[in-house]
């Protein structure tokens, strides 16, 4: 607040309004609503120039943002700092200016000053994580650092295969927030649909990039058992566990199991597990897990070796069901090291099963199993003991 001797050639109103930034940056403004520019962390000063005379005046500075903080306040100027980048948007440095004149006149401007803070070039960008294994259906968030601290934080994500220039689709990821403005412009949340790997690329405005390989994998879903011996009867395992991706085991009560038709036959099953979304903020895969268990044929045994010249017979208990035929193993090292093994198949019409063309005086080992072909694929029972025979 100040006063002065009124001048009667002064009664017009003139107020200027002279901007100027510091350091090494100036604006001269003659006018109202004048505009300027500024990095992060850089100060300003802002000036209100009145060129007449008057009574009483005053200056009330107030910013509408705060990207730009006012640090001081004076009756003819204004210091700013710009605290963070606009994104955008301009902050208003706005002057409210009050003068009275001797005579009583009266007048009020109001001076804005329109501010955008803008980030310096990024050196370097880091994303985090830069791997990450998850479910279909399991929500993703990634953030982004950029170096220095008062650099342009706008980021530009895009999602690809893995390993291949391929964007990939909606069908892919379902991206959730791009994010927006100076700190949320540096999270992406995404949430996978697919099983596959993806590569979600953030790119800074001049162009440097970090990555992310995310790995999207079924929950881990383990049987009880997997491997059955035929006896006739319907087998059913049951569910040990269901995994997700971070190891947290899923609760019984949180899917459903189905089994296969018949179960009994040698061949392939299959138990299938239901996900569903029942509940409110389910965090789980919707969707179907199928697992698959065996059973083989039951096994034989050798009931007779008898050796023949540069050979032998081997004879062996008949299986009547579910068995295609019998294979016969035989070398002469014990342990039936790779390599060394002979393997004959034969019909299971059969129970014996002459072996010629061997060498003469010879220690063979002898072992037998049954197997059975299903839909093309042989399923075999386990070998039976180890029979051994010196041939003549």
């Amino acid at each position: 607040m100040f006063s002065k001797k009124t001048n009667a050639l002064s009664l017009i109103l003139a107020l200027l309004m002279l901007v100027s930034v510091l350091p090494n940056r100036s604006l001269t403004a003659q006018a109202k609503d004048k505009e300027l520019t500024m990095y992060v962390d850089d100060t300003a000063t802002i000036y209100a120039d009145v060129g007449f005379d008057y009574v009483y005046g005053s200056a009330f500075w107030s910013s509408n943002s705060p990207a730009v903080r006012i640090t001081s306040r004076y009756e003819t100027h204004c210091d700013i700092r710009a605290d963070e980048i606009t994104d955008g948007m301009t902050a208003i440095i706005t002057c409210q200016y009050k003068v009275e004149m001797t005579s009583g006149w009266k007048k009020t401007e109001l001076f804005n000053c329109y501010v955008t803070v803008v980030g310096r070039d990024p050196t370097d960008i880091t994303i985090t994580p830069e791997r990450e294994k998850t479910n279909p259906g399991i929500n993703v968030g990634l953030s982004v650092s950029v170096e220095p601290l008062n650099a342009e934080r706008n980021i530009t994500w895009d999602v690809y295969k893995h390993a291949t220039s391929d964007i990939a689709s909606s069908d892919d990821i379902v991206v959730l927030d791009r994010g927006s403005g100076f700190l949320l412009s540096q999270r992406y949340v995404i949430k996978p649909k697919k099983i596959g790997a993806y590569d979600i690329v953030a790119t800074t405005a001049n162009g440097l990039t970090a990555k992310c390989q995310i790995t999207v994998v079924k929950p881990d879903v383990r049987l009880t058992k997997t491997k059955y011996v035929y006896n006739g009867n319907v087998k059913k395992p049951g569910i040990e566990y269901v995994k997700m991706y971070d190891g947290s085991v899923v609760d019984k009560s949180e899917y459903t199991v189905k089994y296969s038709k018949g179960r009994k036959a040698v061949g392939r099953h299959t138990v299938t597990v239901s996900f569903d979304n029942k509940y409110a903020g389910h965090p789980y895969y919707w969707g179907n897990i199928t697992k698959s268990f065996i059973i083989v044929p039951k096994g034989t045994k050798i009931t007779k070796v008898t050796k023949k010249k540069k050979g032998f017979i081997v004879k062996w208990k008949k299986r009547k069901t579910q068995t295609t035929g019998y294979q016969i193993a035989y070398s002469r090292n014990k342990k039936f090291k790779k390599g060394t093994v002979k393997a004959i198949k034969v019909s299971n019409k059969k129970t014996s099963k002459k072996i010629s063309k061997l060498k003469s005086k010879k220690k063979y080992y002898v072992k037998i199993r049954t197997y059975k072909k299903v839909k093309g694929k042989y399923y075999y029972s386990s070998w039976s003991k180890v029979k051994t025979v010196k041939t003549k």
